[in-house]
């Protein structure tokens, strides 16, 4: 998994896709202050959307560090006014993103071939397979290049 601060700056900037984001366990993310330090956190035991309270499926023993990572001022990672967390997507949830259907499985590979033969094309726009799959979604779905730090409509 990519955490570098390319990948990190390239996912902030990413709006779009930040938007999309439903957490879940496994998710990896940073909190915007942390990002100097590129302190990344997996999330686990998600919050069921609740304010946090003695309700939260979250056991008690990882509490007081878990509050930390996907709780803010009493809110769940998952509401609304959470702002402050940047996400970075796995490769299979930018594969996701851009499938055409979960029942087409014949259109798997015309993805696939579509992918090789963008990134062919922008080898050097990348360091990981995160990166060229954040390149090709943002591409694709809302035909952005990645230009001189920040997205831009192409």
């Amino acid at each position: 998994m990519d955490t570098t601060k390319d990948y990190i700056k390239m996912c902030k900037q990413a709006t779009e896709l930040q938007k999309l984001w439903e957490p879940e366990d496994g998710d990896f993310f940073i909190n915007k202050y942390e990002i100097e330090k590129s302190y990344v956190d997996v999330a686990f035991d998600v919050c069921c959307g609740c304010s946090y309270s003695d309700d939260c499926p979250i056991d008690s023993t990882s509490r007081e560090y878990v509050e930390d990572l996907l709780h803010w001022d009493g809110d769940c990672i998952k509401s609304d006014e959470f702002k402050d967390v940047i996400w970075l997507p796995r490769q299979d949830q930018l594969q996701k993103m851009i499938e055409p259907s979960k029942y087409a499985n014949h259109h798997a590979w015309n993805i696939i071939f579509q992918f090789y033969a963008y990134i062919q094309d922008h080898r050097k726009e990348f360091d990981s397979l995160e990166q060229a799959w954040l390149i090709f979604v943002m591409k694709a779905k809302y035909n952005k290049i990645w230009h001189k730090e920040k997205w831009v409509v192409e």
